[in-house]
């Protein structure tokens, strides 16, 4: 059975960056307004850009308004940060994207009756005799708005 330090050696050492980029991503997030932070979904950089994927259109206007001001702040956040340091980005851009609408399954738990209530009560107890009656008030009454 291999050591836990000997494991650690065995993971590559893209996948540790990764680790870093996204521990490093969740701390720029909690700089953020609490508005803007709870609608971000997940952040990637290309091109010397950091890009935001936000989760409507709303908060993507708020974001690229408030980015800008905070964008010399966050690159020195980065550069102060030793874990943050190979995060390095020059302009920082958020977006939504538009999300098709979820169908809405429409449940309908009173659908037309088939029984019309026209069955026989053959119970010789009381107690059950009139459940049985009020079962059929309840087929009547749904068979008429049907």
């Amino acid at each position: 059975m291999k050591h836990g330090n000997e494991l650690f050696k065995h993971i590559s050492f893209a996948s540790n960056k990764k680790v870093e980029f996204f521990s490093c991503i969740g701390k720029i997030k909690k700089l953020l307004p609490p508005t803007l932070a709870a609608g971000v979904e997940s952040a990637y950089i290309k091109n010397d850009t950091l890009f935001f994927l936000l989760e409507n259109k709303t908060l993507e206007f708020e974001a690229n308004y408030k980015l800008n001001s905070l964008t010399q702040l966050l690159k020195e956040f980065c550069a102060f940060d030793p874990e943050c340091k190979e995060l390095v980005f020059s302009k920082i851009k958020a977006y939504s994207k538009a999300k098709p609408p979820k169908p809405q399954i429409k449940t309908t738990f009173l659908e037309k009756d088939r029984s019309s209530g026209s069955f026989e009560n053959n119970f010789k107890n009381e107690e059950l005799r009139m459940r049985l009656e009020k079962i059929r008030e309840q087929i009547v009454k749904n068979a008429s708005k049907a």
